[in-house]
């Protein structure tokens, strides 16, 4: 049904979408509903320990090295490696054997945005398969959700509104609750950045330059983050 919708709803165009911490197309750490079509990425983030994504046996800086891509128009898809470095106390060294847990995702966009409505996305990350017969499965930053997102100037300022919830049960839960964001345009290659993700307020800039984007801000208004990426769109000759 709602490839109905896409194919036949006339949309809203948009130009590249700013990406997410996480790599996915959004604010800082929230999605957005828009997808940038036929674009290859490949990113590392940092994540200071404060607000890292934690698992239940280690608690430090989170390293994460993504690569998403946008399938079709409707649909993009993202996969990481979260490394989670143990340091010797006494000398502060990283200890490189250290924790590594693979998160995978999906976006699919199920009505494109008109001059009467939003672009709304539904999306997925790290559900535990074991809900689906698996006999094993590592969730980590489990989460689903609902977002939409309306350009309320073109061009120049978009928002987001949308509701995850963890009925996977992860063992870190992404979005639990309502989360929001806006995107301020200052012109085609930097944007400022504001978000809520239903734990932390986040506030950063992104840019970008020729295939290099970046984004970085405070997490939780206090903790320094960021992602630096090389893109790749494989609809350009």
């Amino acid at each position: 049904m709602f490839f109905g919708i896409i194919s036949f709803q006339p949309a809203v165009s948009h130009s590249q979408e700013t990406r997410t911490l996480f790599a996915y197309s959004g604010y800082m750490r929230i999605p957005s509903a828009n997808i940038n079509s036929g674009q290859l990425t490949f990113d590392y983030t940092f994540l200071p320990n404060s607000v890292a994504i934690k698992s239940e046996n280690v608690k430090s800086e989170n390293w994460i090295f993504s690569s998403s891509l946008g399938f079709f128009p409707f649909l993009e898809c993202y996969f990481s490696v979260i490394i989670s470095p143990q340091y010797n106390v006494s000398y502060g060294i990283p200890n490189y054997g250290s924790e590594k847990v693979r998160s995978w995702g999906a976006k699919l966009k199920i009505i494109n945005e008109s001059n009467s409505f939003p672009t709304v996305a539904i999306g997925l990350h790290d559900p535990n398969l074991k809900s689906f017969g698996a006999s094993i499965s590592i969730p980590n930053s489990s989460a689903t959700f609902l977002v939409m997102t309306k350009q309320i100037i073109p061009q120049k300022i978009s928002l987001s509104v949308g509701y995850g919830n963890d009925i996977f049960k992860g063992s870190y839960s992404r979005f639990n609750g309502i989360f929001g964001g806006v995107e301020l345009k200052v012109n085609k290659n930097v944007s400022l950045l504001f978000d809520y993700d239903a734990e932390y307020w986040s506030e950063g800039i992104s840019i970008q330059w020729r295939r290099i984007n970046a984004v970085c801000g405070l997490v939780d208004l206090d903790n320094i983050a960021f992602r630096v990426g090389f893109d790749i769109n494989l609809l350009n000759k």
